[in-house]
C-alpha cells in the first residue's frame, strides 16, 4: 500500500525546508500591549513575530535615513 502525503502535510514540511530564521528573541508584553499587537497582526493577515519584526526592521531603515 502506497502512503501520499495530504496537501496540508506536504504544504507544511515545504514552509519548514525552506525556513531560514533560525534565531529566537524572547519578549516580555504586558497583556494589553500583547493584545494591541496581537490585534494588528490578525488585521494585516500576518504572524505576531512577522508584525514586530517588520516593524522594528522598518523603524530602524526609517531612522537610518532619517524618516522618523
Amino acid at each position: 500500500m502506497e502512503m501520499t502525503v495530504s496537501e496540508p502535510d506536504a504544504a507544511a514540511r515545504k514552509r519548514s525546508e525552506i525556513r531560514q530564521r533560525t534565531e529566537v528573541v524572547a519578549l516580555r508584553l504586558l497583556p494589553g500591549e500583547r493584545d494591541r499587537l496581537t490585534a494588528a497582526a490578525r488585521n494585516r493577515k500576518v504572524s505576531l513575530s512577522e508584525l514586530i519584526r517588520s516593524s522594528a526592521l522598518e523603524a530602524i531603515a526609517a531612522s537610518s535615513t532619517g524618516q522618523v
